[in-house]
């Protein structure tokens, strides 16, 4: 394997180390426990003291409820979201899918690791006249496409470098 595509192995591997790593610190530091408790009493102060406020500040009676209950629902609504994301992960039903989520890796690897190369020369030939084989020589004087004639245009002969990539596979 060149050095090159080898090397974006490991990157990815340690990509997906980093992750792993990150989603279980966040699993494992709890969310302070006196902390939670403080802003369980904020919130209650908040939501006896908001009518008073309101009704002092606005005379109307259509005006007031309506306010209230706005400022309380969408400050209840932010605490209960925060409560969510403290712990993403779990059974509920706006937890992560984790379950899903790793057995589709799991289908992914065994897609790729059950993959077979073509063995068949004829097959070879016809993916590398699609363009899809790549071939990677170490030395440039030994590979077959660097010997290739080039066109008048200076790019090239793609006539060439396939009859090249064929004449080599035949060599194997």
């Amino acid at each position: 394997t060149p050095p090159p595509i080898l090397s974006r192995c490991y990157q990815e591997l340690s990509n997906g180390m980093l992750g792993f790593n990150q989603a279980l610190k966040l699993a494992d530091i709890p969310f302070p426990f006196p902390y939670a408790q403080l802003l369980a009493v904020v919130l209650v102060v908040y939501f006896c003291t908001v009518p008073v406020y309101v009704c002092v500040f606005t005379d109307s009676l259509i005006l007031t409820p309506i306010a209230c209950y706005m400022l309380t629902v969408g400050i209840l609504s932010l605490n209960l979201t925060a409560q969510e994301l403290e712990n993403p992960f779990g059974d509920d039903v706006n937890d992560l899918p984790l379950i899903d989520g790793h057995e589709r890796f799991l289908d992914t690897l065994f897609d790729n690791y059950h993959t077979t190369v073509p063995a068949d020369q004829r097959a070879v030939t016809e993916l590398s006249q699609l363009g899809l084989l790549m071939r990677f020589d170490r030395q440039r004087e030994t590979s077959p496409l660097s010997r290739t004639n080039q066109p008048p245009g200076g790019g090239p002969n793609l006539a060439a470098m396939m009859q090249a990539t064929a004449e080599g596979l035949d060599r194997r």
